[in-house]
């Protein structure tokens, strides 16, 4: 019972945010940032709907939204981010957004993380040249990012096989090491002693 009053509040909350963010976007329609919060809150809505309907208009909903700041701003990582994100896993939407995203923000922490969440989490169905592409484009942003990429990894059960598919620089090899992850070249030789 407790469970369920609170998830009513929560979603009378995210109502309330998705009317304020419809309010803002009537007096300034062009306005990218508006359309990324309206996104950001239909995201959300999706992430924490129990019905497969709910959470698919959510989804449609934030796609929508992130299209739209993507259209107002093209060059803006985030907008792409979000809708690589959202799209159907494997379509040419999710991996054009997916492509345009690295290649405007390849520093960006949100975008890594981003392109990292579309791969590894369940049910995402990554081809293995997507799957490489985004591991390559992990690898090069490992200096600033590496404890935030392995615990995404953690996040999705893929800890080993992220850390093993990565050519790991010295701070990514001490994030994957602290998690537990030893090298397969190190677990080989351990067996043949």
């Amino acid at each position: 019972m407790a469970a369920e009053a609170g998830s009513s509040r929560a979603r009378q909350h995210f109502e309330r945010a998705a009317d304020l963010a419809g309010q803002a976007l009537a007096f300034d329609p062009n306005n990218p940032h508006l359309h990324m919060l309206q996104a950001r809150v239909f995201r959300e809505q999706a992430v924490r709907a129990f019905g497969t309907s709910q959470r698919q208009a959510a989804r449609e909903q934030a796609l929508d939204s992130y299209q739209t700041a993507a259209t107002l701003s093209p060059r803006w990582p985030f907008a792409w981010a979000g809708i690589a994100e959202m799209a159907e896993p494997r379509s040419e939407q999710q991996l054009d957004a997916l492509s345009r995203a690295m290649q405007l923000g390849p520093h960006e922490p949100a975008v890594v993380l981003i392109a990292l969440d579309v791969i590894l989490r369940p049910g995402a169905r990554a081809t293995p040249e997507t799957r490489k592409i985004v591991m390559e484009f992990a690898a090069s942003n490992q200096r600033k990012h590496a404890f935030a990429m392995v615990e995404r990894a953690m996040r999705y059960g893929q800890l080993f096989y992220f850390c093993d598919d990565l050519a790991l620089s010295f701070e990514g090899e001490r994030a994957c090491r602290i998690h537990g992850w030893t090298p397969l070249s190190e677990s080989n030789s351990d067996d043949a002693n």
